[in-house]
């Protein structure tokens, strides 16, 4: 069951801050590690460049090293637009590099999509099509092709012609670019479209081949994680049964590759999901070893019912759940493996069927004690029969179906799932981000509670419903409990507004809300409207344990867009919210970009304003970026009512950067 300390002492806590001044506080401030800007905060420690070219207000933008690369609108460039790969028209997007150490801007004047930074070596993806060029010189104009650029060389150089049926067009790895080739031809086995370059040979692609030795592949990138790239297979181009469902007809069967080890092939899990946005997630535990788990498609495979409970043993099955069972086959089913054994010993070590229904995000955490590990993911109500998942007789009536709950396994063959209904909670997906509500950390699972969905109080004021942080430990087992109070000692509450993650899990960046802590946080004023940027992380002086530490200043609850840049992590600040004139331009209706340092989350500061008297029909701009040398983001003219890139006009959308 979740479980709260008695909230005697922080609605106390309340009642005595609630008209008090700020000062007062210090004692949650200390609590949550905030800082309130004791580097200077209010100081404007650069003034940014500005490109000269208009740009989208979703362009790609890329920081890595010395370079920002971003696409610019020829639209939007110069007073009346600029056509600058000459093909007639002012509809394309343009490459266009930055060298920040030598303020140096090149347009490259050719139509891009996707782009990567190696090192010093740019790529990037061209439509032949949209860019009026025959760049693989096969005599048309029609391919998706793969370009590369160095500023030393300055000239755009052909690397590849890429498989075009793909969401993604390439992924990159370390120091190595992973794409899939069309090779317009036959592939002869056991050679794959899948081929990568690095800084080794930078336009010239290595081929991966192929496990299944006899036969040749054409891959699509799916994505990767720690390492370990997912690819889909597709029945219908290489004309046999990859899942052994008996037809030929599945466009995306799971393929993995090991991309740490020099000598790997591209290795079939012979199960397919639905498409390549499947959450999938590679957890590393060892070299060439990883828990991977993802959630298989019932219908792709042959119409299986992979959440029938008859297919396992003991207490699998919810007690309110018997007699409702799951009897269609239009589910995706959380399975795992382990790689390292999966690879080497596959038939005695296969994917095992959780039987739980997923969707929107697979999680991991480690084991203890001997574990190999916790898989978990989203399953909706509406997914499982015709039961209510988190049914608590004795804390709350929810007999709805249609909710959304965390569930989890030990990564066992005997999978045997949670099934006590006080440790199913209803999850609110809707958490601005991109984690639905849920996430992992310090060894635990993360989940934004809706109090509302859950039909129950978990913080001790029944009277409001709240999202509501909790974690949780799967290591403990039947003992295993959601933990909603965040502090030993003292009772807060954090209730997540916006929720992103680190690429490498170990940092939660989160929009914290005052009125779920019911204590005013920024430094500007004393209401409790307000949202805090929050660096969740394990607790130094506390392993396994999680600490929010962050600045004492008030994002925007939806549009907090925190990131990190180096060694800073940017967020965006509301003046109004703040209750405070940063700028100094006589009023407090301004966004400002701020930004602390990852390490000591202390010497907070703004550093430039992103937009000016900010109106509702703005767009929610923000950072686009950062790297260990400087940061980007985008600038409206019209919000800001300023020519930022020079060309008799302010209707634009400019990128602009700074160094740090």
């Amino acid at each position: 069951m979740t479980r709260t300390r008695a909230s005697f002492f922080l609605r106390t806590l309340v009642l005595v801050l609630g008209f008090a001044s700020v000062q007062s506080c210090s004692n949650i401030k200390e609590l949550l590690g905030l800082d309130s800007g004791g580097g200077g905060g209010g100081t404007v420690l650069f003034s940014p460049f500005n490109t000269s070219p208009g740009v989208a207000s979703d362009t790609p933008t890329l920081l890595n090293g010395d370079w920002i690369v971003f696409l610019a609108n020829e639209a939007t460039s110069g007073f009346d637009g600029t056509d600058f790969n000459q093909d007639g028209d002012f509809g394309d997007q343009i490459v266009t590099v930055i060298n920040m150490p030598g303020r140096r801007e090149s347009i490259l004047d050719v139509a891009g999509q996707e782009i990567a930074i190696l090192g010093d070596d740019i790529y990037f993806v061209t439509d032949e099509d949209l860019d009026d060029r025959d760049w693989d010189l096969d005599g048309f104009a029609n391919h998706l092709v793969l370009l590369h650029w160095t500023e030393t060389t300055g000239v755009v150089t052909f690397v590849a012609t890429l498989n075009a049926d793909g969401r993604t067009a390439f992924i990159t790895v370390g120091n190595r670019l992973y794409f899939c080739r069309d090779v317009g031809g036959p592939l002869f086995a056991p050679d794959t479209g899948l081929a990568f370059v690095d800084s080794t040979a930078p336009i010239v692609p290595v081929v991966i081949q192929n496990a299944d030795v006899p036969n040749s592949l054409r891959p699509r990138l799916i994505t990767v994680d720690e390492g370990l790239l997912f690819l889909g297979q597709d029945e219908t181009v290489e004309l046999r049964d990859l899942n052994g469902d008996g037809d030929q007809l599945d466009e995306f069967v799971l393929a993995l590759f090991d991309t740490t080890d020099p000598l790997a092939r591209v290795k079939s899990v012979a199960l397919a999901v639905l498409d390549e946005q499947v959450p999938v997630r590679a957890m590393n535990r060892a070299p060439s070893d990883w828990l991977v788990g993802f959630l298989v498609n019932e219908e792709a495979q042959a119409g299986a019912n992979f959440n029938d409970p008859t297919l396992f043993t003991g207490a699998w099955q919810p007690p309110q759940c018997v007699g409702f069972e799951d009897a269609d086959t239009d589910d995706n089913v959380l399975h795992f493996l382990e790689f390292a054994l999966w690879d080497s010993f596959p038939g005695a070590n296969p994917p095992v069927n959780t039987g739980l229904a997923g969707s929107l995000r697979v999680l991991a955490v480690p084991g203890t004690g001997g574990s190999p590990g916790y898989v978990a993911t989203i399953t909706s109500e509406l997914d499982e029969g015709t039961c209510s998942l988190n049914l608590d007789p004795d804390e709350g009536a929810d007999t709805d179906q249609d909710d959304f709950v965390l569930r989890w396994v030990e990564a066992v063959p005997l999978v045997l799932p949670i099934t006590s209904t006080t440790e199913l909670v209803a999850v609110n997906i809707a958490v601005p981000g991109n984690t639905f509500g849920v996430s992992q950390l310090a060894g635990r699972f993360l989940t934004s509670i809706d109090e509302a969905s859950d039909s129950r109080d978990h913080d001790g004021f029944p009277e409001e419903d709240v999202t509501i942080l909790a974690k949780l430990d799967p290591n403990d087992g039947l003992q295993s409990e959601w933990i909603v109070d965040q502090a030993v000692g003292a009772d807060f509450f954090v209730g997540p507004t916006w929720m992103d993650e680190s690429d490498d899990h170990t940092r939660i960046l989160m929009a914290m809300s005052e009125a779920v802590m019911r204590a005013p946080l920024n430094s500007g004023d004393n209401d409790l409207q307000d949202s805090i940027p929050a660096i969740a992380r394990e607790d130094p002086n506390n392993p396994g344990d999680i600490d929010f530490p962050g600045p004492a200043f008030a994002t925007d609850p939806v549009f907090a867009d925190i990131e990190f840049g180096g060694p800073y992590v940017f967020f965006r600040v509301s003046e109004s919210a703040d209750s405070h004139d940063y700028n100094n331009d006589g009023d407090q209706e301004d966004i400002l970009i701020f930004r602390t340092d990852v390490v000591g989350l202390t010497n907070t500061n703004f550093v430039t304003t992103l937009m000016n008297n900010v109106q509702e029909t703005d767009a929610p701009l923000g950072l686009t970026g950062g790297s260990s040398l400087g940061a980007a983001f985008i600038a409206n003219e019209r919000a800001q009512n300023t020519d930022w890139n020079g060309d008799g006009d302010r209707d634009d959308f400019v990128l602009r950067w700074f160094p740090y």
